[in-house]
């Protein structure tokens, strides 16, 4: 006998016709007398979405219950996973959720959750309707309804205990709340966690859920995502049990880019109970293909959270979902959870530069420092071309060499350990050096200018100008570095691409031209470090190496990856030496920077303000 009320995700129908009071009472009540208790009371907590039938079909199904002899416990508006992790933490003996998802406001639906915080089975819910066909019996005694209070910090307070480590401060978040049952639970966690939060469809009024916003109606997100500056996008359905994400340009990341952000991080991270995920027959080829490729293993059910759980739960596996968004973590509660999701999806793809792009010691550093010190003396000597007027020319000059070197040289590299970047960069810093002098012999040259030579008066004390020009220069540099990884899109793939690189790839971010990117960036601030030097000091074929055992010093004590904690390193390291240098002699100089880069680095190997990695 097939079930004829119940479909895949409980009985949904027009509120008040299909979906009456009279049926809302008499499933709860047949329901609520098949559960097995120990007190002879079941309890039974509700929970319900924002339509406007919510109230009326709450208080029916909250009168089935009592009339059935159990306890009725009403939580209020709450995203439908609250009721497997309400029924997880006070041991109710069921659940029932008013929601119907992400239809419009006039269906409604009902579904039942287990003691374990499972839906029924098929088998319970043919059972239930093969009730409603007899008399209803009279119970023993009449149960109760009551307001379970706090049951929304209950939910934040899971949610918090499972995100603990994510740090999200700093973070733009855009979310679309569809005027549901996420409506005040999204944006607070968010917030909680520290990100910076715009919301949108967060006023329900009992006939605007899922009206043109929500996970079904992106549209209004991938504009806002598209005009703003956000570092992610998320948009729930009506009853908060799925999201999809849009990222920064306003495209669409759908369930199973996520499903597989979330495989991969728990993978790495040990915590993929089986080594694979659950998936329905929607799921795209791509998806199957990189999950092949990293080593997980990947079964299909039909569509249908329901036959996700199950295949979850016959293999002890912790990870599923389908292409619509529902994402299942059985590590927080066996149910899909879209704020979950949303959460798991950052904590995977992280948003943090930590330990810099590429974790490439580029040896050869310090050669493209003096290179860009020879083309500025280039320019000067063939052109008349003044050095800072010349850095127009050789910062693009630098980056344009750099693309090409890092995109088929050192990226076929990465990943085959630390050996071989650090012995191919060595060979192009020695290859450098050789050029030098054979282009320009082994003479000593400078980019001095009467300018720079001069001095200024700086609060009584004499200091050449190109000091003051270096440090300018040095200001505008690392300013437009900084407004260009935090502001912008370019920015967003470099901080992806360097927290999680497989992660960001899921995504569609082409990490082998963010490399190139990053590389070629660097290159460029050495190109107009090199003619700052030029400009400064002289220099010749073989000066680079200095350079190159400074500028790793100041990066590392500024904080790997952090572009104003090299600024910071950088000051603090010339303030250092030139302190010492002055008390001691300038024959310390060098010893004196390294013995407090060497202390620092023993008590806050992290730097000034890198993150200490977990």
């Amino acid at each position: 006998m097939t079930r004829k009320l119940f479909g895949t995700d409980g009985v949904r129908g027009v509120a008040g016709e299909f979906l009456s009071a009279e049926l809302a009472l008499s499933l709860a009540r047949a329901a609520t007398a098949r559960l097995p208790t120990a007190t002879g009371c079941p309890r039974v907590v509700l929970i319900r979405d924002t339509r406007e039938s919510g109230e009326m079909l709450e208080a029916a199904v909250a009168a089935g219950v009592a009339e059935a002899g159990g306890e009725a416990l009403l939580a209020g508006v709450l995203p439908t996973p609250a009721a497997p992790l309400l029924i997880g933490r006070y041991g109710f003996d069921a659940g029932v959720v008013i929601s119907a998802s992400h239809n419009p406001y006039r269906d409604n639906g009902i579904k039942f959750f287990g003691s374990d915080g499972h839906k029924l089975s098929d088998a319970t819910e043919l059972e239930i309707e093969r009730a409603l066909e007899q008399p209803a019996g009279a119970a023993a005694a009449i149960g109760r309804v009551r307001a379970l209070h706090g049951a929304l910090e209950d939910y934040l307070r899971g949610l918090e205990e499972r995100f603990a480590g994510l740090d999200l401060a700093g973070r733009r978040i855009a979310l679309d709340c569809a005027h549901g049952a996420t409506y005040r639970a999204a944006p607070e966690i968010f917030r909680r966690l520290g990100a910076d939060v715009t919301v949108l469809a967060d006023a329900p009024d009992g006939r605007n859920i899922n009206a043109g916003c929500g996970s079904t109606h992106l549209g209004p997100l991938m504009e806002l995502m598209a005009a703003g500056e956000y570092d992610a996008g998320f948009a729930f359905d009506g009853d908060g049990d799925r999201a999809l994400a849009v990222d920064r340009t306003g495209a669409v990341v759908d369930g199973d880019e996520l499903i597989a952000l979330a495989a991969l991080h728990l993978r790495e991270q040990g915590r993929l109970p089986g080594g694979g995920v659950a998936v329905t027959v929607m799921t795209n080829y791509g998806f199957h293909t990189a999950m092949r490729a990293a080593g997980v293993e990947v079964v299909t059910t039909d569509v249908g959270d329901r036959y996700v759980l199950e295949v979850l739960r016959e293999r002890g596996w912790g990870l599923g979902g389908e292409q619509s968004g529902h994402i299942i973590d059985m590590g927080f509660v066996p149910s899909g959870d879209g704020i979950a999701s949303a959460l798991l999806a950052l904590e995977a793809l992280g948003l943090s530069l930590v330990l810099g792009v590429m974790r490439l010691i580029n040896l050869v550093h310090g050669e493209l420092v003096i290179l860009g010190a020879y083309l500025g003396y280039v320019l000067l000597s063939r052109l008349g071309l003044d050095p800072l007027a010349g850095l127009l020319l050789v910062a693009p000059a630098l980056a344009l060499l750099a693309y090409p070197l890092q995109r088929v040289l050192l990226l076929p590299l990465l990943g085959r350990g630390p050996q071989a970047p650090l012995l191919t960069t060595f060979g192009l810093s020695v290859i450098a050096q050789n050029l030098f002098v054979l282009v320009f012999h082994a003479d000593t040259r400078s980019l001095s200018r009467s300018y720079a030579t001069a001095p200024l008066d700086v609060a009584g004390l004499q200091v050449p100008a190109v000091y003051a020009i270096s440090f300018a220069v040095a200001l505008v540099v690392v300013g437009g570095v900084h407004l260009l990884v935090r502001r912008t899109g370019v920015g967003r793939e470099i901080r992806a691409a360097s927290e999680d690189p497989v992660a960001a790839a899921v995504l569609g971010v082409d990490v082998g031209r963010v490399y190139a990117r990053t590389y070629a960036l660097g290159t460029a601030c050495a190109g107009v470090g090199g003619v700052l030097v030029g400009l400064a000091f002289s220099f010749t074929p073989t000066t680079g190496t200095g350079y190159l055992l400074t500028g790793f010093a100041v990066v590392v004590l500024g904080g790997l990856g952090s572009v104003l904690g090299t600024l910071i390193g950088g000051i603090g390291l010339g303030v250092i030496e030139s302190v010492g240098g002055a008390f001691f002699g300038d024959g310390y100089r060098d010893f004196i920077g390294l013995a407090v880069f060497l202390a620092f680095l023993a008590l806050r190997p992290q730097g000034v303000l890198g993150r200490a990695e977990r």
